[in-house]
């Protein structure tokens, strides 16, 4: 990991374990804050954010909040009929990924890791599980310690979903 990589916008509570993730696959990033001027020649890719099943081009606050309730409505469908795991690809790339990923987790998204490469650009996976999801966490073997930390953090989540 040599050098300054690129500017990625992680919500303020998922940069210390995104950057880590990153870091353990061999990839620097720069964890940038909206606003912040990026350095010269460090430029955030722009993409789109997107669902399997659906796209959200814009996470603008004013975009978002008329689509919200689409996004709802979309999840309940995808239970209705049987989906157990919905998985949501945020751009980092993307300045409102930064803020806008709160109210997914408000709706019962939480984060589930990166992916350093997506349809998005280099993306922070959210994941909602259906309340028939059982995962065995007991049989789960992990190498690092900032998987660890994820995978107690993905267990404390589905908990409270569970008991919401």
């Amino acid at each position: 990991m040599e050098g300054r990589g690129p500017a990625l916008y992680f919500p303020e509570r998922h940069r210390e374990v995104g950057i880590r993730l990153f870091g353990e696959i061999g990839l620097a990033v720069e964890g940038r804050i909206p606003g912040e001027k990026p350095g010269e020649g460090d430029r955030p890719k722009c993409g789109r954010s997107s669902v399997k099943t659906w796209a959200l081009r814009d996470l603008s606050p004013a975009l978002w909040n008329r689509r919200r309730p689409k996004v709802k409505g979309k999840l309940a469908e995808l239970e209705a009929r049987g989906t157990e795991a919905s998985f949501l690809f945020l751009n980092l790339g993307d300045p409102a990924t930064y803020d806008q990923t709160a109210a997914f987790e408000e709706m019962g998204f939480f984060f589930a890791g990166i992916l350093p490469e997506s349809p998005v650009g280099p993306a922070l996976i959210l994941q909602h599980l259906s309340s028939r999801v059982q995962l065995f966490y007991g049989e789960m073997h992990l190498v690092s310690p900032t998987g660890r930390e994820l995978l107690a953090y993905v267990r404390e989540r589905q908990m409270e979903a569970k008991n919401s």
